[in-house]
């Protein structure tokens, strides 16, 4: 089990702000810096990284209903 502390939580929150931000809201990274208080960079990271854990997760869902559907 992977040990987690407050900071990874709030990154994990950063995360998912940053891609609702981006996505629904369409907002720009300087707009999404004021927003969550950090620098482009951060809010870039914070982006990309919430994209992948999305793109992982759809993927194991993707995997595990497709191999039920097939058996």
């Amino acid at each position: 089990m992977v040990r987690r502390n407050a900071n990874h939580d709030a990154g994990l929150v950063r995360q998912h702000e940053a891609v609702i931000l981006r996505t629904r809201d369409r907002l720009h990274f300087k707009d999404i810096t004021e927003r969550l208080g950090c620098d482009v960079k951060n809010a870039h990271t914070a982006w990309k990284r919430g994209v992948e854990a999305l793109a992982k997760e759809a993927a194991r869902s993707f995997s595990n209903t497709s191999a039920s559907n097939w058996s």
